[in-house]
């Protein structure tokens, strides 16, 4: 125990009988100590010396758990047991959250009332008689997940119980009840307050389904409460409903579309019927390519798990994941990895029509030390490529052949671009850490929008030597690599290790800037000063498109744990941002979009609406070299006189802004990219940082703003609570030129100092 002084949660899964006084014996010593979970069942279970066989050894056990639950559980904010016994008696003066899996009615009233704050209660009760009434308040309780067995329970004893929880939103029930429970109208009353509803009624058999007509009103068949009838159930969907569906004895009517997971066991006689809401679907039985097409769509699935490769490559272009059950295939018909990415591999271009391929001795040469070969010599494994939009200069992730990528989060929103498929992917755990490029928030975007870390380095500090990119020749605004991953400590480790490879040398356009481990520390370490984009008094606000609510509350967030971090934060004014987001935006189209539309010639492929509006015949003329000369003039004054007021406020240590106006935008919705663009212009390095989710009963929308100009209203237009709820919201920390490792480093307070606000 002296090893983990430190140690915060503590889950006890499996306990030698000899052992366990030893453990129990030194919890005390655990000074930091805020959960435990323990299950003293599986001594039961696993050693006779618990059981009721030898009364003088569970007495020992008993006295061993008294003594140490009284010197440890008031410290205790998180409690998981699975029986009341031993807890009768103790304070809990800090106990916040309480988990116990078999309590009854008179030690739940006793625990509580030496309880003081508890916010969350999650129990079963086992009644003896059938009378439900408990004798003590529990009206401090958010958030409840009850249980009753034993005995079934009626309607008025649930209103009565309810009625003295004042401040709950989130409940859920699992019951034995009597008829009365069955009143739509009723529990309507009871559960409007509530944020969440999630229930399981185990009612009588004598009831039919026409007696459900109560719950079929807007309220329960809308959004809020999706529910079905089975058997003897009546529960709440998606949360308690069965992954298997039997079409022969499933009775669900009209709530159908609201399953999202089906479980194949066997095939029915009677024909199976469309389910056009499936995501995932699980085969456990030898099935024909036609009868899955009278279930399913194969593009509607995201997750298919089966026993047999048979037509295996019809799923694979579509699918997000996908499960072989070799074990049950047999030895003949097993896959190794390799052979399935390759089939996978031919199948996805298999997709692309053959006039639009391009020949091999037109494609570029891939470099030998290209950007993944370091991660490689660092012994990373590349499993996976990810999807990117056309051109790679989009913000979304569209294209002729896989589509569009999806936010994991809500698949109404973008995953941004154009490294959005990466993004995606990671925020899904598909991978650790990815790869993207950034030449105008290409990076910082995705990031931003799957709630994850990623840096825009200043460009000489990465290799960029084999990347495939648009507009290869425009050295005025470059293009640059960096990682995207969970973790600030992520970005920085990526870095390092490519950096101690000494990619100068095979890279010319790479600084001989090695890794700088006391910069990194010292951005880690230590009270900063933190500026913050500020344009009339509003914090986060760039004086061209005023962000929406969840961005705002993000920054306020942000400003305040620094704040309560002992940092110190002040105003930014940022400077001519508008001229610079057109500045940066002539630059991207100089060449006219010949360019990109020269690849697609190449190909034959046909130009996306999202590529055509800003890159397409006519939009942009082509400017002559002169022009671009004075275009770069323009660039260098423009970094030089940003240069001058950071010198003038050299206190500050970065500043902080955001890297959008909107959390994830939806789809063909983003109008504006300053916030990201004029970073790229001053060729700073930012690390985007998540910060906390959209929520609709909060970030509210003002009706009264008046916009600056006509992009701004159509960016505040945009702004639908009930659209953006749940999505992530981020902010970019912006630093020094080839700063990198300071910025990291910053970042990763910000990230503390919003874990411990």
């Amino acid at each position: 125990m002296e090893q983990f002084t430190n140690l915060r949660s503590l889950t006890l899964i499996e306990i030698e009988f000899k052992s366990l006084e030893a453990i129990f014996s030194r919890l005390h010593k655990l000074k930091q100590l805020r959960a435990l979970s323990f299950n003293d069942y599986i001594i039961k279970m696993k050693h006779p010396l618990y059981s009721l066989v030898n009364s003088s050894e569970c007495d020992q056990i008993k006295s061993v758990l008294l003594d140490s639950y009284s010197s440890i559980l008031p410290q205790l904010n998180r409690l998981h047991l699975n029986n009341s016994s031993n807890l009768t008696e103790i304070s809990f003066s800090n106990l916040r959250h309480l988990k116990i899996e078999k309590c009854c009615v008179n030690d739940l009233e006793r625990i509580f009332r030496n309880t003081s704050k508890p916010e969350s209660l999650d129990i079963c009760l086992y009644l003896e008689k059938p009378n439900f009434e408990i004798n003590t308040t529990l009206s401090q309780l958010i958030r409840l997940k009850l249980e009753i067995q034993g005995q079934p329970v009626s309607m008025d004893q649930i209103e009565q119980f309810l009625s003295n929880l004042s401040y709950l939103k989130y409940f859920e029930l699992i019951v034995h009840c009597y008829n009365d429970f069955i009143d739509g109208q009723r529990w309507e009353i009871l559960t409007k307050s509530l944020k969440t509803f999630n229930f399981k009624f185990y009612v009588p058999s004598y009831l039919k389904l026409d007696d459900f007509n109560s719950f079929r009103t807007l309220y329960w068949l809308g959004e809020k409460y999706l529910y079905a009838v089975q058997d003897k159930h009546v529960f709440s969907i998606p949360h308690f409903a069965p992954d298997h569906i039997d079409i022969d004895k499933y009775t669900f009517k009209p709530w159908k579309k609201s399953i999202n997971t089906m479980n194949i066991n066997g095939i029915p006689k009677k024909p199976f019927s469309s389910y056009t809401y499936i995501k995932k679907l699980y085969i456990n039985c030898p099935i024909s390519r036609k009868q899955i097409l009278s279930i399913v769509e194969l593009k509607q699935l995201e997750y298919l798990s089966i026993i047999s490769i048979n037509d295996l490559l019809i799923f694979l272009p579509w699918l997000k994941c996908i499960f072989v059950n070799i074990n049950m295939i047999g030895s003949k018909m097993r896959m190794g990895w390799e052979e399935l990415v390759a089939k996978k591999r031919k199948a996805l271009a298999e997709l692309i029509p053959e006039k639009w391929r391009i020949p091999a001795d037109k494609l570029p040469v891939d470099s030998q030390h290209s950007v993944i070969s370091y991660p490689e010599t660092s012994g990373a494994v590349l499993y996976v490529k990810t999807n990117v939009p056309q051109s790679v200069m989009v913000c979304e992730t569209i294209n002729n052949i896989v589509g569009r990528t999806l936010n994991p989060y809500n698949r109404l929103l973008s995953c941004g671009g154009s490294s959005g498929g990466e993004a995606a992917l990671i925020a899904l755990h598909g991978s650790p850490i990815g790869v993207g490029t950034d030449i105008g928030g290409s990076i910082r975007t995705p990031a931003a929008f799957n709630g994850l870390w990623g840096i825009r380095p200043s460009h000489g500090r990465m290799p960029f030597a084999g990347v495939r990119s648009s507009m290869d020749g425009q050295e005025t605004v470059h293009s640059v690599c960096g990682p995207i991953a969970h973790r600030a400590e992520d970005l920085a480790y990526f870095m390092k290790a490519i950096l101690e490879q000494e990619p100068w040398d095979y890279d010319p356009k790479v600084i001989e800037i090695p890794w700088r481990e006391e910069k990194y520390n010292e951005g880690k370490t230590g009270k900063k000063i933190f500026g913050v984009t500020t344009v009339n008094g509003v914090l986060g606000f760039d004086g061209v498109v005023m962000p929406h609510p969840p961005i705002l509350r993000g920054i306020q967030m942000v400003v305040n744990a620094l704040q309560r971090a002992g940092h110190t934060v002040v105003e930014w004014r940022p400077y001519k941002h508008k001229y610079a987001v057109d500045l940066v935006r002539s630059i991207y189209r100089a060449d006219g979009g010949e360019d990109i539309r020269n690849a697609l010639i190449l190909s034959g492929e046909p130009v996306i609406s999202e590529v055509a509006n800003d890159y397409g015949p006519g939009v942009k003329e082509k400017i002559d070299l002169n022009a671009m000369w004075n275009i770069q003039i323009k660039k260098y004054k423009y970094q030089q006189e940003y240069l001058a007021i950071w010198m003038e406020r050299n206190e500050i240590n970065a500043w902080i802004q955001p890297e959008a106006p909107h959390a994830a935008i939806r789809h063909d919705q983003y109008k504006y990219n300053g916030y990201a663009s004029v970073i790229n212009l001053l060729d700073y390095p930012a690390v985007v940082v998540p910060v906390t989710f959209a929520q609709k009963q909060i970030d509210i929308k003002d009706l009264n703003y008046k916009a600056i100009s006509d992009l701004d209203m159509q960016v505040h237009d945009e702004y639908q609570a009930d659209v953006y709820h749940g999505a992530p919201v981020a902010v970019q920390i912006i630093g020094r030129r080839l700063q990198e490792e300071y910025v990291i480093g910053l970042a990763e307070q910000v990230g503390r100092a919003l874990a411990s606000s």
